[in-house]
C-alpha cells in the first residue's frame, strides 16, 4: 500500500473514532447522566462525585479534560471542525 493510500485509511479510521467518541460523549451527557439524575437521591450522588474524584485524582488533575480537548483537536485536523454533534 502507497503512503497516500495509507494516510486515507488512517484519515477514515479516525473518522470513525471521532464520532464513535462523540457519540459516546453525547449519550451520557444528554440520556445517561440525565436518568442517574432522576433516579439517585442527592446523599449517592454525593458519594459517586466523591469517588469521581478520587479517580481524576490517581489519573491526574486535567486528565479527563484533556481527552476532550484531544477529541477536538482531532476533530478540527482531521474533520474540519465539522460533526454531526457536539460534546460540550
Amino acid at each position: 500500500m502507497r503512503p497516500t493510500e495509507i494516510l486515507k485509511q488512517e484519515h477514515k479510521v479516525i473518522k470513525v473514532a471521532l464520532d464513535v467518541l462523540e457519540r459516546l460523549i453525547y449519550k451520557e451527557d444528554n440520556i445517561l447522566y440525565v436518568m442517574a439524575d432522576a433516579h439517585l437521591d442527592e446523599s449517592t450522588e454525593e458519594d459517586l462525585i466523591r469517588e469521581f474524584e478520587k479517580v481524576e485524582g490517581r489519573m491526574g488533575k486535567g486528565v479527563h479534560e484533556r481527552y476532550h480537548q484531544l477529541v477536538k483537536d482531532l476533530k478540527e485536523k482531521y474533520l474540519g471542525g465539522k460533526s454531526g454533534q457536539s460534546h460540550q
